[in-house]
């Protein structure tokens, strides 16, 4: 039996300001390294303390997050990350942590592997109303005519004959043969990250299916196409935002 290193396990902290409408944004980066824990969070200055204006812009109140990032540092250096992982399961909060994946890579700088995760999925702009990746991906679920349940968690394995753990992804379907979807722009952590969460499922449970929904205009690089979009329509049938049959591909993958 072939085991794969792991050299490091990431996590998304994220954020609903209304749990009622189950839109998380992504707050912060920690990633579990053998050099020990890196933690990155929105908003945090230099010398420990928060912008309150960039708070403002993820609607955060200064001292309600500046108490859930010292809970997430504690928990990971005393070893109760995994009660703070849990505890979403067993009380639901506004703060939330979603496994994102494992690095397979040999990093030399961990701190920097984790400000690129920050890069890459926490510091973006703030997203337009009506014209962000995921604002479009709802209005394909409405021209589908399906309501998915968000935030849905699968069991996987990291390893062959490892211990199970429980992998969240932004959307499950029940209706028709079902499947799991997720939101996956074309770039790298977005990618690899759904990779690395669907094998995990598929060592547990292979006859679970996923649907990737991305965007491509047909201008990107052949680079791009081949590391890239290539590998994500390897491992799930995807689904391009950009295509005027996307509501139908998406009934005919659901089998509805």
């Amino acid at each position: 039996m072939e085991v794969f290193p792991l050299h490091a396990e990431w996590f998304l902290i994220q954020y609903t300001h209304d749990l009622r409408r189950h839109e998380p944004r992504n707050v912060g980066i920690a990633v579990n390294s053998p050099a020990g824990w890196h933690l990155q969070f929105v908003g945090e200055r230099p010398d420990g303390g928060f912008d309150g204006h960039k708070l403002k812009s993820f609607k955060l109140e200064r001292d309600y997050f500046e108490s859930w990032v010292k809970y997430y540092r504690r928990s990971a250096e005393s070893d109760t990350w995994e009660d703070a992982l849990t505890l979403q399961q067993r009380r639901p909060h506004n703060f939330a942590i979603s496994t994102g994946g494992v690095q397979l890579e040999t990093e030399t700088n961990w701190q920097a592997f984790t400000a690129r995760l920050f890069g890459e999925l926490v510091a973006d702009p703030a997203p337009k109303p009506g014209d962000d990746f995921d604002s479009r991906v709802r209005k394909l679920f409405r021209a589908a005519n399906i309501t998915p349940q968000e935030n849905v968690e699968m069991e996987g394995l990291w390893t062959p004959g490892g211990p199970v753990h429980r992998i969240r992804f932004d959307f499950g379907v029940q209706q028709g043969q079902g499947g799991i979807i997720e939101k996956v722009p074309l770039r790298d952590t977005p990618v690899f990250s759904f990779k690395g969460r669907r094998d995990a499922v598929q060592l547990r449970d292979p006859r679970t299916k996923f649907i990737a929904i991305t965007e491509w205009t047909g201008r990107e690089s052949e680079d791009k196409i081949d590391a890239l979009l290539h590998p994500l329509e390897e491992i799930a049938q995807t689904i391009n935002l950009e295509d005027s049959t996307a509501a139908d591909q998406l009934v005919e993958a659901l089998a509805l």
